[in-house]
């Protein structure tokens, strides 16, 4: 997998496990979800989706360093407040949440192990390298916001 690392954009590996879940709920139909319910929990997990992102990408701009998440070495600082204070990757958290509504609109609860599936991939190709290159920066700075932020939530 090392050959991969860093070089599939999450915004694509978002796009490709999307699509994979719509073409899998044509074989594998089920619709477990209440249509009256189903409106409420979509836009609900919608809402947490794009408010971990923008406070994600809000921390990001006030410390000026990029959001670029296939360089991270471009990295000027580390950011630990605000979202960061909770969750080390709250941009992948944000896409794990959209995938989830996803699974919800296609009213498939099945589909949830291509949500799974999609946080191992990013673990491993991106997740991972993005840490060891953060240690090589950032040195004991870094692992001391590892040990305090859990990686996900």
């Amino acid at each position: 997998m090392r050959a991969f690392e860093l070089k599939i954009p999450p915004v694509v590996m978002v796009l490709i496990v999307g699509a994979l879940m719509f073409g899998c709920s044509h074989y594998l139909p089920a619709p477990l979800i209440d249509p009256s319910f189903k409106t409420w929990l979509l836009w609900s997990i919608i809402i947490i989706s794009l408010s971990i992102a923008m406070a994600a990408i809000v921390s990001f701009k006030q410390a000026q360093t990029t959001v670029n998440p296939t360089t991270p070495t471009a990295s000027s600082s580390l950011v630990s407040s605000g979202i960061y204070h909770y969750t080390r990757n709250p941009m992948y958290l944000a896409m794990a949440f959209l995938l989830l509504g996803w699974c919800i609109y296609l009213s498939n609860l099945y589909l949830v192990i291509f949500v799974a599936g999609f946080i191992y991939v990013m673990n491993k190709l991106q997740i991972e390298p993005e840490e060891r290159a953060l240690e090589v920066i950032f040195s004991d700075q870094y692992l001391q916001y590892k040990q305090q932020v859990r990686r996900w939530l």
